[in-house]
């Protein structure tokens, strides 16, 4: 029974490979059999593809002129892993953004308590100290977002 592979995945490249050169021309440009290859392409077996392997049959694939399996097997694994990164971009730059807002309030809201005309005049009030608090703690939150955010 055919096992499934990862559609982005060195197996599926391999798979692909086999498909394209056949069993000798696989192990021409690779100097292996193919049953070694095709046990490379079970992703439940520890053999693995040399990277130097993956080249030369990719190589043999463009002389035939078709596309290189293995290098866009590498570039769909690429790929998928620079979205992740994007999307951290753009969690923690979100996070940064709202954290800058939340500072602002803290300063305004501190700055407003402290000035010789507010609610206590230059001493904080019991009402500004409580929205200075509720300030802090909005900022925390922030902080523990990106924290957290940064650390995956």
């Amino acid at each position: 029974m055919t096992k499934r592979r990862k559609i982005t995945s060195i197996e599926t490249g391999i798979t692909e490979a086999i498909k394209i050169l056949k069993d000798q021309g696989v192990s021409d440009v690779t100097k292996k059999s193919a049953s070694f290859l095709r046990k490379c392409s079970d992703p439940d077996l520890e053999q693995q593809i040399q990277h130097k392997d993956s080249i030369a049959i990719d190589l043999a694939c463009i002389e035939k002129g078709k596309v290189p399996p293995m290098l866009l097997a590498h570039q769909s694994m690429l790929d998928k892993k620079m979205e992740s990164i994007k999307r951290n971009y753009a969690s923690v730059s979100d996070t940064i953004m709202k954290l800058t807002v939340r500072l602002g309030k803290l300063v305004d809201v501190t700055n407003k308590s402290l000035h010789p005309e507010s609610e206590g005049g230059q001493l904080i009030s019991k009402e500004e100290s409580e929205e200075i608090l509720n300030a802090i703690k909005s900022l925390e939150e922030k902080i523990l977002k990106l924290k957290l955010s940064v650390k995956e």
